[in-house]
């Protein structure tokens, strides 16, 4: 009998353990998942919006605050100076993704902050774009848009 209990306690350990072990392992799923769709958001915008400096394409996957802080004539604005100062786009690289943030709710719920950066090129010269994508309600939105020249970096 003392041994049966000990096998009954011994299987109860190991099906916690292998369920503790499931559970993490799902859940590294789940974020590397949510890494994914970020990323892949951000491959898909970037070149969207920098190709012909697309002010509509911007404010189409602007999150709501964004579009809140930034109307869409003076987001248009914005597009129309750096077109101007910066030329036609040429090329981007793959943003590199930092960490994600989940600072709490909005009023639409709890979100998470994915921040990226990546390197254009541009007819007049280099630029690097910081974007942050929102995730609200399962969608990805563009939460804040800088396009910011080295020079401009530096002089800071």
């Amino acid at each position: 009998m003392v041994k049966s209990k000990w096998v009954v306690l011994g299987v109860i350990i190991g099906v916690i353990f292998l369920a503790t072990i499931w559970s993490i392992g799902n859940g590294l799923t789940s974020v590397g998942r949510v890494r994914e769709s970020a990323q892949g958001y951000a491959d898909e915008a970037l070149p969207a919006i920098l190709a012909g400096w697309n002010a509509d394409e911007l404010i189409a996957r602007s999150a709501f605050e964004l579009k809140k802080n930034v109307p869409a004539e003076e987001t248009r604005r914005i597009i129309g100076d750096l077109k101007a100062r910066l030329g036609a786009f040429k090329s981007v690289e793959k943003a590199q993704m930092g960490d994600f943030e989940m600072p709490g709710q909005s009023k639409s719920g709890p979100y998470m902050v994915a921040p990226f950066v990546a390197n254009a090129t541009f007819e007049k010269g280099q630029a690097v774009v910081e974007m942050k994508l929102v995730r609200q309600e399962g969608k990805w939105k563009i939460g804040n848009f800088f396009v910011r020249e080295p020079s401009a970096s530096a002089n800071r």
